[in-house]
Formats: C-alpha cells, structure tokens, sequence
C-alpha cells in the first residue's frame, strides 16, 4: 500500500514540474503556479500516507512557495 502511495506522490511531483515548465512551441509563456502547488500539496498527502513525513513536510515548503509566487498569500500561509 504505502510503495502505491510512493508511486503516486512520485507523479504528483512530476505533474508539478511539467507545470513549472514554459515553451515557445506550447504557447506556454509563464509557469502555472496554481497547478503546481496543488499537485505538491498532493503529493503531500500522498507522502503522509506513506508515513514519509519529511518528505511530506517538503513538499508542502515547495507548495506554499508555488502559492507565494502565484500571490495567493493566503493559501501560502495556510
């Protein structure tokens, strides 16, 4: 169960960072933010499950970092 979790917290990372990505090709200018702390925060989730807490605790740094940047202060502090 928690190797399921793993793999799935593993994905939501990866969707976060094809999120952060831009490309000319895509029309894709500026990263979206929004999208990738969303799925952090999943993978937060999916880690907490997983009884990895540090790895957990990481992840939702770098989502209320993705929430600053987005200016959305009130996620980022929650």
């Amino acid at each position: 169960m928690s190797s399921d979790r793993l793999k799935e917290a593993a994905e939501c990372e990866r969707k976060a960072e094809e999120c952060m990505k831009t490309s000319m090709i895509k029309l894709k200018f500026k990263p979206d933010f929004d999208g990738a702390a969303m799925a952090m925060e999943r993978a937060s989730v999916c880690y907490r499950n997983a009884k990895e807490h540090r790895k957990a605790a990481d992840s939702l740094v770098k989502a209320a970092e993705y929430y600053e940047q987005n200016r959305n202060l009130f996620h980022a502090a929650k």
